[in-house]
């Protein structure tokens, strides 16, 4: 009897409605539907109040080739060595400019072919609007004159740009912009290999309770590829090109001052 309930579950799960051709079990249309719902618009206005962004993306969730894409997991974080950036991240497919008076909404031209933007930034007077542009070797640094009649996005520098550990640029005033550029020296990523010493663990006999963190660096070669990774130099981007303003080093975070 069990063997023939079984079967007939099988036959079930074949013929379900739910198992489509690619491969893949549907729940029920309504809650796939839920799922692959696209999110409430975000919106951004400029520090003035009259212009905002509106950014919208296709799906709330992550696409699967992102999912299956490799990465380093290293010091709690999940990084794609490639473009300098955190994985597993949601992006905006596409902008809008809204005149807030008006209530006028204006297409941006000129976007990348596949857009995947993340922090928009508008500038302390309101006249440009930044924001990053995954590729799949790079992230790069975008901007858009929102005065201009017919709005359009043009990449800023050809430096790649270090996404990782916060905000990863912000304007100095309203045509320069300071940002973590990944250093453009011959490096090479680290390659995983034959350990060059020895992984040592310390137990002092003593119970004590710690939280249990996720993967942490356990070895020098660990270290290696978190510095490759995590390095970058803090860089000047104005009309009058791009400067360094020190060595190349692992930033977590920064403040501009006032003046």
């Amino acid at each position: 009897m069990k063997r023939v309930l079984a079967l007939a579950a099988a036959l079930l799960l074949v013929c379900s409605p739910f198992c489509l051709a690619d491969g893949f079990r549907h729940p029920v249309p309504e809650i796939e539907e839920f799922a692959l719902a696209s999110p409430i618009p975000y919106t951004l206005f400029s520090a003035d109040l009259t212009r905002a962004v509106v950014a919208t993306r296709e799906c709330r969730q992550v696409p699967l080739a992102e999912l299956a894409a490799s990465e380093v997991r290293i010091a709690g974080m999940r990084i794609d060595p490639r473009t300098f950036s955190e994985t597993r991240e949601n992006y905006y497919n596409d902008i809008q400019l809204l005149d807030v008076a008006s209530g006028k909404l204006r297409t941006v031209a000129g976007l990348p072919g596949e857009p995947r933007i993340k922090f928009l930034t508008w500038s302390p007077g309101g006249r440009y609007l930044c924001f990053t542009q995954n590729e799949d070797n790079r992230v790069e640094l975008w901007r858009v004159d929102a005065t201009a009649a017919a709005p359009v996005a043009e990449c800023m520098t050809p430096y790649c740009v270090n996404t990782i550990f916060g905000t990863p640029f912000v304007f100095l005033d309203e045509e320069h912009i300071l940002f973590k550029a990944v250093p453009q020296t011959s490096r090479k990523e680290p390659v995983p290999g034959i350990a060059t010493s020895s992984i040592v663990q310390e137990v002092t006999g003593e119970k004590k309770s710690i939280r249990t963190y996720q993967d942490l660096m356990q070895c020098p070669a660990d270290e290696e590829m978190y510095d490759y990774c995590c390095n970058s130099i803090l860089t000047v981007l104005g009309p009058e090109g791009t400067r360094a303003l020190g060595p190349a080093a692992i930033y977590r975070s920064y403040d501009v001052s006032p003046d």
